[in-house]
């Protein structure tokens, strides 16, 4: 079974949720067959294999046979049962190992005070996290905007490129859905910026 990373591992958890822990999570629950299980119509319908229209409905446990079942009816009724506690099974599974990548502080997003995580469905739990690291303020924008010219973001030589080239990427993203919220004063300030480092980089002609 594909395992979950601990949340968070950096010191941005937002970069992180929409790099890395969004893709595995999907990934892990769609290679259990669980993925309808946390997301919402409109994602649903929208993710791989499926097709506008498309929803998702969980196995229901098989109701007892009627006492007068025929033998067909009790062999499909016993496929049915088998293919639920699958599925349940699995479920279980998953969430124990979904809650279990969390510390108790962000155990706390996920579940409420009373209950905790318990008759939470994954989709309310993914939906809170959602909630928390999935929107960034203007000054989260405008922070982010500003990590792509001041070096705060390094290549570390003993992970892959890729990993440096979707922390950039997700920026971008971030950055171009809001858009809106930087001033036209910081896009002008990030454009001067990247200039003159341009410029300084090329040093004296």
């Amino acid at each position: 079974m594909a395992m979950l990373p601990k949340f968070p591992l950096t010191k941005n958890p937002k970069l992180e949720y929409i790099i890395s822990f969004t893709p595995q999570l999907l990934a892990s629950a769609n290679l259990m067959g669980l993925k309808g299980f946390i997301l919402n119509q409109i994602e649903y319908e929208n993710s791989e294999g499926q097709a506008p229209g498309d929803v998702f409905v969980p196995r229901q446990e098989p109701a007892d046979p009627a006492a007068n079942a025929t033998a067909l009816q009790l062999t499909r009724d016993s496929i049915m049962r088998n293919l639920y506690k699958e599925e349940h099974d699995k479920y279980v599974q998953y969430t124990s190992m979904f809650i279990g990548v969390f510390d108790k502080a962000h155990l706390a997003i996920i579940g409420d005070r009373v209950h905790g995580t318990l008759n939470r469905s994954l989709l309310q739990m993914k939906a809170a996290l959602d909630r928390k690291y999935d929107v960034f303020t203007p000054k989260e924008i405008r922070t982010l905007i500003k990590t792509l010219g001041d070096g705060s973001i390094t290549i570390n030589p003993d992970e892959p490129i890729e990993v440096y080239l979707q922390e950039i990427e997700a920026i971008f993203n971030a950055a171009a859905v809001s858009m809106s919220t930087v001033s036209e004063i910081d896009k002008k300030e990030l454009l001067s910026r990247r200039r003159r480092q341009k410029i300084n980089q090329k040093g004296p002609s």
